[in-house]
């Protein structure tokens, strides 16, 4: 990316996540979250929602004596337990197969060893699982390590490139490279919580309501739609 290019979009990049913070409030970082439920969650969510996800795994523990009783449970009961969420089948079996493999390696279902790894060791051990997409990796270590890696999900990409952040045209693996050139470390928390919690209400896939969005003046998407209805 040009520099010219690069300064421009990290100043829109700041203007978004300021009218953001405005509208939605400012995300911190606040006591770490069970490492074993931000796993179960992030594979529930993979490259896709996060508060449908959430709301399933809440279900879960309501639903469940421990994650034990889930371990035990056939990978189609897991399916029709999840149900609602796409790929619910490939998810069942990589929820099965974590909690068997920890089970079987360290006879307790909680990840409180990964407490002493570093961030190279934590993907290392995510690897080990097996099934584990990039996506889900970044969730785990972002929300439960306080590690600066950005969950780039199919939310993070639609709004990034509608606002004007990517070119419409790139890949997934561009997306994240231009994104990785233009956000701070130190603001990645905050852009995946507000960007998400954005697309999920306002910036969603069909009939987005680009009249309400707060970022319509300066979303290359959103001034687009605004002016055409302008001249109808």
């Amino acid at each position: 990316m040009k520099t010219s290019v690069r300064k421009e979009r990290a100043r829109l990049l700041r203007r978004m996540l300021t009218v953001l913070e405005g509208h939605l409030g400012r995300r911190r970082r606040r006591r770490r979250p069970d490492a074993l439920e931000t796993l179960l969650g992030a594979v529930l969510a993979d490259t896709g929602n996060d508060f449908l996800a959430a709301q399933i795994l809440d279900d879960l523990k309501e639903e469940l004596v421990d994650w034990n009783e889930l371990r035990v449970t056939t990978p189609r009961s897991i399916e029709l337990l999840i149900h609602q969420l796409p790929d619910a089948a490939e998810k069942a079996l990589t929820v099965k197969r974590i909690l068997q493999k920890l089970f079987q390696q360290r006879h307790v279902l909680n990840l409180n060893h990964f407490k002493r790894f570093g961030q190279a060791r934590l993907l290392h051990e995510l690897d080990a699982f097996g099934g584990i997409s990039q996506a889900v990796k970044a969730r785990v270590l972002l929300k439960a390590f306080d590690c600066n890696l950005l969950p780039l999900t199919g939310e993070i990409e639609r709004v990034s490139k509608r606002v004007g952040l990517v070119e419409s045209y790139l890949t997934t693996d561009k997306v994240s490279e231009m994104l990785d050139e233009i956000l701070p470390p130190k603001r990645i928390y905050s852009f995946y919580h507000l960007v998400s919690e954005h697309a999920e209400t306002i910036c969603v896939p069909r009939n987005t309501a680009c009249a309400d969005c707060v970022l319509v003046k300066i979303c290359a998407r959103g001034k687009s739609v605004m002016k055409k209805g302008e001249t109808k």
